[in-house]
Parts: structure tokens; sequence; C-alpha cells
């Protein structure tokens, strides 16, 4: 029998059970009466510009881009995507959101979601561009609201989308070495002196046999280290990273790729680990310091 986590699953993959798409500001007025799932956001009958997830009612997400009706650009904050929806709308661009209600499943499981909805999306050949920090050509992002920068036209050359690969399907042995239709190392116990000086993705298993952990850096052998030294905390993914010890990695390298880059295709890989698997990397979207990185890149 199919968990719930499965069945939502199975109705992201098929595009199934979302709301209708509804005009932008209808949609930050309408009743609350969808709470907690994965939402986006598209320009009026064209391609989705924004993928996101939320705990609280569609109506107060939709809410927090109200900046975006604004005369100045808004802030990243109390929604990652308002800068870039400001300046799309300079073009005169509207809007228009849905939802997928997941009901009582956990947020790291909202996450996944959100993940697996990225990478079919990809698939189809559309990047939402306000994920990952996009921005259009010609515009800079707002900061956060604590440190005050305002945005605005600018040096940027555009960063409307990802890496030209993407995985031809979303399955696959997540252990395997030619995992999501790349090179991997081999799999070799976690110590101080594994991994590679270079750019890439790794991933980490547990004693019972499976990935239990995705990750992306600028030095994997750096990385790798900052895991080893944080085993010992009792918070996010570290705390379930201890029960899995004696731990083993495998990487696949990057060369020339940008934090962004990496941030995709370790997302593509996450949502091909989860369709396979039918269920979430077990210290996988357990932490704020992952989710920060969404928040101030997606």
């Amino acid at each position: 029998m199919a968990s719930p986590f499965q069945e939502h699953l199975d109705f992201v993959l098929q595009n199934l059970r979302w709301t209708e798409w509804s005009p932008l500001p209808l949609a930050r007025r309408t009743p609350e009466r969808y709470r907690a799932g994965i939402y986006e956001v598209r320009q009026a009958q064209g391609d989705v510009v924004y993928v996101g997830q939320t705990g609280d009612f569609f109506t107060t997400r939709m809410g927090a881009l109200g900046g975006i009706f604004q005369e100045v650009m808004p802030f990243n904050d109390p929604h990652t995507a308002g800068p870039c929806l400001w300046a799309l709308r300079r073009s005169g661009a509207e809007f228009e959101a849905r939802f997928f209600p997941t009901g009582s499943l956990s947020e790291q499981e909202r996450r996944a979601l959100e993940t697996v909805e990225l990478a079919r999306l990809r698939r189809a050949m559309v990047w939402p561009i306000a994920n990952y920090g996009g921005m259009p050509m010609g515009w800079v992002k707002s900061s956060n609201r604590r440190q005050g920068r305002r945005g605005g036209p600018g040096s940027n050359e555009g960063v409307e989308k990802g890496p030209p690969w993407a995985p031809s399907e979303l399955r696959g042995d997540p252990m395997s070495l030619g995992f999501g239709e790349r090179d991997w190392s081999e799999w070799q116990p976690l110590t101080g002196g594994a991994g590679v000086g270079s750019p890439g993705i790794y991933r980490l298993a547990g004693t019972t046999g499976s990935v239990v952990y995705l990750g992306q850096a600028g030095t994997i052998v750096d990385r790798l280290r900052q895991h080893l030294q944080s085993l010992s905390s009792q918070e996010g993914k570290y705390a379930v990273l201890r029960s899995q010890v004696p731990l083993t990695v495998s990487w696949t390298v990057l060369t020339g790729s940008t934090s962004r880059e990496r941030l995709m295709i370790e997302d593509d890989l996450v949502a091909c680990a989860i369709t396979s698997d039918g269920r979430v990397p077990v210290a996988q979207f357990l932490d704020r310091g992952r989710q920060g990185v969404s928040e101030s890149l997606r």
C-alpha cells in the first residue's frame, strides 16, 4: 500500500491535483481554504517562473508577494521571488498562481515534492527564472530587509536558464556509479581525506546500504571535512547522519560549474533518488542551513 507521501509524489509526477490557475491579485485575496503544500507562479498563459512550498495558507504566502506591485523593488524577504517578479512586471508581465495541497505531510516531504516538481519542469525545458536566485537580464536583485540594499537596473547578464544537462528520466539506482546519467567515483569510507579539490555533487550512504544525503560543493573535499567535523551535532541532518555511521561517500565532478548550476543539478539528482525509492533520503531537507540556501538562491 502506498504511503501518503508516495501518493502525493505520483500526483506531482503526473501533474495532477493542482488547483486551477488564478490571477495573482485574486490568489492573494481568496478565502483561506488551502493550507500547506507546494505552489507555482507563472506568467499569464506562459511558463512557470517560480516553484515554492509552504506550511502556511496559500493566500498568506501569495500575500507575501504584495511588494511586486509597489514602485520600488521589494527586498528578498518576506518572499525570495519578489525581486524577480517585480522586475518581470516592469516588462509588462502579469502572473497567475496555483496550489498543490499536501495535507499532513511534513516540511521535509513538502520540500521533497517541491524539488521533484522543479526537476519535472526542467525535463520539460522549463527553467523557473525566480528559483535559485535568478533575475532577468539587466536587473540586480535586492538583499534581505536587514541588509537594506534595494535592487534595480544594473550590470547583470541574466540567469534565466540553467545548465544544459538534465536527466532523461527521474529514476535510477541512487547507489549506482552511473546514477542520474553521470560518472561517479567508487564508494569509499568517509574520512578526512575523502573527496577531491573540485566542484561537484556528492552522496552519502549509511549502514542500510542506501543513499541518505546528497549535497553540492565548490570544493568537495572541504565540504566532506565539514560534515565529519559536524557529526557530533545533535541538530538537523547531523543527528540523522550520526545514526548512519560508518558513512561511505561517492562524488561526481562538475568542472567550471557555478553555485547556481550545482544547486540545480543537485536537486535533479535528489529528485531522481526520491522517485526511484519512493521516499526522501533520510537526512535530506532537515536543517535550516539548506533551506537558507534555498531561500536566498531559489
